[in-house]
């Protein structure tokens, strides 16, 4: 939390001391008609906790039967980033984002985010040590997993001009979507059921769940330009209306879904790094 204060205050404070000045040159700073702008957003994106996707899979014990699926509704934190003041964070970039400036002051813009991973499954090997000068130990088994995410985002703004052209403060409006899935494959796991019949028998094999989420409001910030070209600056969320849901899927049983909505006020800061041209 104090880490954000201050990298927003030192974005405000090399803005703040020359909004009124005038930079008294020819060098093109503002931005003009049919310009291009590109670059990276580092801070505070997901709308749910992308890192605790493992519990969208619904759990099994040991005979096979569904032991537990979904949520109770004092837990829906643990599925959703429903905000805190205490662990945003400024220092994830969260996505590429693309600028086109239709009109000096009238920009469109679009951000595109995606991470994906892949764990093969391996099966369980049994170990031998009937002759304890030359034992085999056994191998775990691997739960073989696939999870991606991917998080885009379009808006537009409208440039407001000031006496420096370096400065550029803006507000406008902005659309997300945000998706989380992960798919579970067991492989054979050397686990009995009570019966005494390998697991495999009785469980499932394949279990997945997946979240999803919607995010409109109103997007305001300022850009600074460094040197022609080069832009920082710094923009926040002053109102946005966020809408969840969880869908977890186990094969012969009706999916579970859950849904979340909540609004925020003055959320989502984030620092831009780009180049115009």
């Amino acid at each position: 939390m104090l880490r954000k204060f201050i990298i927003m205050a030192v974005v405000a404070l090399m803005t703040v001391p020359v909004w009124g000045q005038s930079t008294g040159s020819a060098v093109p700073y503002a931005p003009k008609k049919g310009d291009v702008q590109v670059g990276v957003l580092i801070g505070p994106s997901t709308y749910f906790l992308d890192n605790h996707s493992y519990r969208l899979l619904p759990q099994t014990n040991k005979d096979g039967v569904i032991s537990e699926v979904g949520v109770t509704g004092d837990q829906m934190r643990t599925y959703f980033n429903l905000g805190s003041l205490n662990s945003n964070t400024l220092t994830n970039m969260i996505g590429v984002n693309f600028s086109w400036f239709a009109l000096e002051q009238l920009e469109f813009t679009a951000m595109f985010g995606m991470n994906i991973n892949y764990t093969p499954k391996k099966d369980y090997v049994e170990g031998e040590y009937t002759v304890p000068d030359m034992p085999i130990p056994s191998y775990k088994y691997i739960l073989g997993e696939t999870n991606h995410l991917f998080n885009v985002e379009v808006g537009s703004n409208y440039r407001f001009k000031t006496g420096n052209e370096r400065v550029s403060p803006y507000i406008g409006a902005f659309c997300g979507y945000q998706m989380a899935r992960v798919e579970a494959m067991y492989p054979y796991t050397g686990e009995l059921s009570s019966e005494g019949d390998p697991i495999e028998l009785v469980r499932n094999s394949y279990r997945a769940g997946q979240a999803y989420s919607i995010r409109s409001g109103i997007m305001a910030g300022v850009d600074y330009a460094v040197a022609p070209g080069l832009i920082i600056g710094i923009e926040v969320a002053p109102a946005s209306y966020h809408y969840s849901v969880i869908d977890i899927h186990h094969v012969g049983y009706q999916a579970f879904q859950a849904d979340n909505h909540h609004i925020k006020i003055f959320s989502q800061p984030r620092l831009k790094l780009g180049f115009r041209f």
